[in-house]
């Protein structure tokens, strides 16, 4: 028995517009403001196509608006990305695992950061309603209103010398149908924010049924 799959519409792929030396420069600049020199590292800069296509379905079946659909798709439901890592490929085990991974959209807009630390780096530790303000404010810089943050979740991790904690907020700025949402989240190592980022929710019945 032999199937043959055959499209019946056009998939939209992403255009990296942004020239690769911009992507860099842009990197480096926000690299900057997160207090990181990028002379000490080595860039490493790759496009990659990422999938958002459970969410838009989730919004075509669900009734979503074409404005909210639209106004998602400019930041939060992209097909791809400019990935900029900063590495090092000598010294210590733990200077090695230590790195910054920099995100921006595929015409160079600044998506995301990430500090990556060795599990063994000591961090002083700070009060949960301390750790929770780090991050409020990290994700306040990266475009969220702190009045629509509510909180779903702080989940806990003990490293070596130090406790990292994984805030997880829903945007009420963004409405959506049918128990979705915007979720923003912020990781604070001991008492720095070393990690933002967001994301679409999808009910996990929906997502079991979709698959």
């Amino acid at each position: 028995l032999a199937l043959a799959f055959v499209p019946t519409g056009t998939v939209a792929r992403p255009r990296f517009t942004a020239p690769r030396d911009r992507v860099g420069a842009t990197a480096d600049s926000v690299l900057r403001t997160l207090g990181g020199d990028p002379a000490r590292w080595t860039r490493l800069i790759d496009a990659e196509l990422v999938g958002a296509g459970a969410a838009r379905r989730f919004l075509m079946a669900t009734g979503a608006s074409d404005s909210l659909v639209e106004r998602l798709s400019r930041t939060w439901l992209h097909e791809g990305q400019w990935s900029v890592r900063y590495v090092r490929t000598d010294g210590t085990v733990a200077e090695r695992a230590e790195g910054w991974t920099i995100t921006l959209e595929a015409d160079g807009r600044p998506h995301t950061w990430e500090h990556i630390l060795p599990d063994s780096l000591a961090a002083p530790s700070v009060s949960r309603t301390t750790a929770d303000s780090l991050a409020r404010a990290a994700l306040a810089d990266a475009g969220a209103s702190p009045g629509t943050l509510t909180p779903v979740s702080a989940d806990e991790t003990a490293r070596p010398a130090r406790r990292d904690v994984e805030f997880t907020y829903d945007d009420t700025a963004f409405v959506l149908p049918a128990g979705g949402a915007v979720r923003r989240f912020a990781v604070v190592a001991g008492d720095r924010v070393v990690r933002v980022g967001h994301r679409v929710f999808i009910p996990e019945a929906w997502s079991r049924a979709d698959t």
